[in-house]
């Protein structure tokens, strides 16, 4: 199933703050309830360089969609 996201500029985002141990699939199953959306997260959060390696007490913007 393809996903659409709303116009840009309208979307807002939840602030997280990310914790030792945690993978993005486990964080878009919290906050989406699907863990298949974990690519949404990198998408807004092009600071990011290593999503393997994100250091923990990062912020992560995870967008509402």
């Amino acid at each position: 199933m393809f996903y659409e996201f709303d116009a840009p500029g309208t979307i807002t985002w939840i602030e997280h703050q990310y914790l030792e141990g945690e993978r993005l699939d486990q964080l878009a199953q919290k906050y989406y309830n699907r863990p298949d959306l974990w690519w949404v997260i990198p998408e807004y959060n092009p600071n990011i360089s290593d999503f393997n390696n994100i250091t923990p007490g990062t912020i992560l913007k995870v967008p509402r969609v």
